[in-house]
């Protein structure tokens, strides 16, 4: 028992003192809000929670930019954390990945102490790449990086999007989890965008934690929408898809205002 009850201290020591720094940051920052924090290993991802149904959608600032970046970064990813370790019952993992970008790419079974120690010396975050496998495969990532690279991709998205002179298009964010009130607030929006002429782009999103109740929920919520819009839109067309993470849909408004098409 003593090898075990040392990795649960040290486990506990590295947690309570990344949790230290993360609430620091923050302070740092000088933001408010409730914070939902990923759990995990060296660097951590902090967005700020939200009410649920209709809001206006906020200004795409820099700052906005990178907190969207971030959610769909935790909405990618699965941290390998004392849960999953918990959940799965798992002593060892295969560790892939480099902890410099001098240094040769690791590949090799190691016990969950030793990695978690490897990711913390290296600053880095341990992130579940195969949960299925014999042991989980777990890579070596810089959530930084991955999620400037993020921001990067949503930068050049809206100034394509500004570019193509598309003033007039509003958008609409879901997930497969929403309640049926608040999904029906939302698509009603939708049909006013419609009627009023405008395009209108709707984002669905999931995260691992959603699909596990919802396994197939991206396409049941399209699906959903395409029958709670039909009638009220010219046309459909697929802008964006992030392989069973997302999808954006673009409806495009009647040619002739105030007609519907035949159901």
């Amino acid at each position: 028992r003593g090898p075990q009850i040392q990795r649960q201290i040290f486990q506990l020591v590295s947690m309570l003192s990344v949790r230290s720094q993360i609430l620091m940051r923050r302070l740092a920052a000088g933001s408010h809000g409730g914070l939902s924090v990923l759990r995990g290993v060296g660097q951590r991802s902090l967005s700020v929670r939200r009410k649920s149904g209709p809001r206006k959608a906020p200004r795409k600032t820099k700052a906005n930019l990178l907190e969207m970046a971030k959610q769909r970064v935790d909405d990618m990813v699965t941290i390998f954390d004392q849960q999953f370790i918990e959940d799965n019952e798992i002593t060892s993992i295969r560790l892939v990945g480099r902890k410099s970008d001098a240094e040769d790419e690791i590949n090799e079974i190691l016990p969950v102490e030793e990695a978690e120690r490897i990711a913390s010396d290296s600053d880095l975050s341990l992130v579940v790449v195969a949960a299925q496998a014999k042991p989980p495969v777990v890579r070596l990532t810089d959530l930084e990086q991955l999620e400037k690279r993020e921001k990067e991709k949503m930068e050049e998205e809206e100034s394509k999007r500004e570019e193509s002179g598309n003033a007039k298009e509003k958008g609409m964010r879901l997930r497969p989890n929403i309640s049926e009130h608040d999904f029906e607030m939302k698509l009603n929006k939708v049909k006013e965008f419609l009627e009023k002429g405008n395009k209108v782009a709707v984002r669905v999103t999931t995260s691992n934690r959603i699909r596990r109740s919802f396994p197939n929920g991206l396409e049941e919520t399209l699906g959903k929408v395409d029958a709670t819009l039909d009638g009220h839109y010219g046309e459909r067309r697929l802008v964006q898809a992030n392989g069973d993470y997302m999808r954006i849909v673009q409806f495009s408004p009647l040619s002739n205002p105030g007609e519907r098409k035949s159901a």
